[in-house]
């Protein structure tokens, strides 16, 4: 059996849809209508999907999906993870390992900081991703609303062609966000409706209105609450829920006051790609969080048999140190999993955390709902 690594081409792309659907026992085309912005027969998307042949014939598959996340004006690479299936007759033979083993050095080449995917946490576990980071799931009433004293705004439903260029300007107030260079693309996924207004947009899914599901919402003028009632009424719906970041700052405290209930859930699957990048990346608000500190050093690392890291973060004097290595004590050893969650937020990890670096942590980072792979 001789097995290959590799690309898949373009002119390969009908037949590798079908095994992606043979595969999920999803039925014909869904991939395409669920994600029109990243599966196509493009050479610029199927470079990204890494496919195992064996003896011939596309045996496995993992996408590699890039994206830029930003928090505030910080840009973090991320490439998102998805697709990940095997042909049923060729299971068991260690294609999926070897793949994701494969994506996470090419992730690494390429010059990613983060990963992020939505599946099984004890089966991505063995490869270092984990649940972490937080968002809250809110739920809202007609009578929530009303009692805290939202009246609705005016808005209108609109056409994915016609709610591009509302969402395009008020994005940007979502404290964590994705740069959607592929919009057009990514409003026509299937079962979304937009409602539209001079103070922002609502984005839901499906046709319920006994209780809504709303994907996003974003209002430069803080009228999130509004937006949402708003697009309640119009659905005659009695109650919405909706999924907001953490780190969604004033629209999160605007929403939470309205909701008649929230639940905490982690935010998405995260694998650390480059520590030294991750904290480079995000020097500036460390800088920030730091003012307050008195001084420590200590270095922390990532064990991994193919894939270790360290990095030394000191403060003195109120200036800030980040470098590559082993360079301070004490040393904080922990894997993959345990990293992502001390780093971007979770469960409490067994290790002894000098207090210093626990204070620069977490690190706000999020994917919405909406540009998950």
């Amino acid at each position: 059996m001789q097995v290959v690594i590799r690309s898949l081409r373009p002119d390969e792309f009908d037949s590798f849809m079908l095994f992606l659907e043979r595969s999920y026992g999803h039925s014909r085309g869904l991939f395409v209508r669920e994600y029109p912005h990243l599966y196509a027969p493009r050479e610029d998307f199927c470079r990204n999907f890494m496919v195992a042949e064996e003896d011939g014939r596309i045996a496995a598959h993992v996408g590699i999906f890039p994206m830029t996340v930003l928090a505030g004006d910080i840009l973090i690479p991320l490439a998102g993870i998805g697709g990940v299936a095997t042909a049923p007759e060729c299971r068991g033979r260690n294609h999926m390992s070897t793949l994701l083993r494969h994506a996470i050095r090419r992730m690494r080449a390429e010059g990613y900081t983060v990963s992020g995917l939505g599946g099984d946490r004890q089966r991505y576990n063995a490869f270092g991703w984990e649940w972490s980071g937080l968002v809250y799931g809110l739920r809202f009433t007609t009578r929530s609303m009303t009692k805290a004293g939202v009246r609705p705004a005016a808005v209108r439903e609109a056409l994915s062609e016609e709610a591009i260029p509302v969402i395009e300007a008020h994005q940007r107030s979502m404290t964590c966000r994705v740069e959607r260079h592929a919009l057009d693309l990514l409003v026509k996924k299937q079962n979304l409706r937009f409602w539209i207004s001079d103070d922002g947009y609502v984005i839901g899914a499906g046709e319920n209105r006994s209780s809504h599901s709303f994907l996003e919402v974003a209002s430069a003028a803080g009228a999130e609450p509004e937006l949402i009632m708003g697009a309640m009424e119009r659905l005659y719906a009695g109650e919405g829920t909706i999924m907001v970041s953490a780190w969604a700052g004033g629209a999160l405290a605007r929403l939470m006051r309205c909701a008649v209930s929230w639940t905490g859930y982690p935010d998405w699957c995260y694998r650390i790609v480059s520590l030294e990048s991750l904290f480079e990346r995000f020097r500036p608000l460390l800088e920030k969080r730091a003012e307050a500190l008195a001084d420590f050093e200590c270095s922390l690392a990532i064990r991994d048999e193919e894939f270790p890291e360290a990095v030394t973060v000191c403060l003195r004097g109120g200036r800030l140190e980040i470098r590559p290595g082993i360079g301070a004590r004490p040393l904080i050893e922990l894997d993959a999993v345990s990293a992502a969650r001390m780093l971007l937020g979770g469960p409490e990890i067994q290790a002894e955390v000098p207090s210093g670096l626990k204070n620069l942590l977490p690190l706000p980072l999020h994917v919405p709902p909406l540009d998950h792979v």
